[in-house]
């Protein structure tokens, strides 16, 4: 992950994130009514950007959505975390697989604080209370 390698361009955003920054495969701005089109089981390259407006570092961990259902973000594991230093900005650039099925699919990321505790290099337990859970909007992908 290249989170916290770059100084934030963004200190007014309060740990603004989007998913979909230069990217040639999902670019910003698509209208609802016309999807990106991509072949069945396709790579779709997508990129999370992220900013820390704040002073102090902060551990984010992502989840993404085909359909409201988990998939993996990266190197097949189903949730990503790194921490981004304070007053950084940084990404993490991804892909999924496009469905063997074509159709109209919805993708999404979550993004939260690490709901793990960690008490020792060896030792985590869950956070009772997770903060700061953001989402994306939601991303037509069309299969043909």
């Amino acid at each position: 992950m290249d989170l916290g390698e770059k100084p934030s361009n963004l200190p007014g955003l309060p740990n603004g994130f989007d998913i979909t920054e230069r990217n040639p495969d999902l670019s910003e701005g698509i209208p609802i009514w016309n999807p990106p089109t991509f072949r069945p089981l396709e790579k779709i390259n997508y990129t999370i950007t992220l900013n820390n407006p704040g002073t102090t570092d902060r551990e984010y961990c992502f989840i993404a959505l085909l359909n409201y259902e988990q998939i993996p973000v990266q190197n097949d594991k189903k949730l990503v975390c790194g921490i981004v230093k304070g007053c950084y900005s940084g990404k993490l650039e991804t892909s999924f697989v496009a469905p063997s099925n074509p159709g109209t699919y919805q993708f999404q990321v979550i993004r939260t604080e690490n709901p793990l505790i960690k008490t020792s290099y060896s030792e985590v337990h869950p956070n009772e209370r997770v903060r700061n859970v953001q989402s994306s909007s939601r991303i037509l992908i069309q299969v043909k």
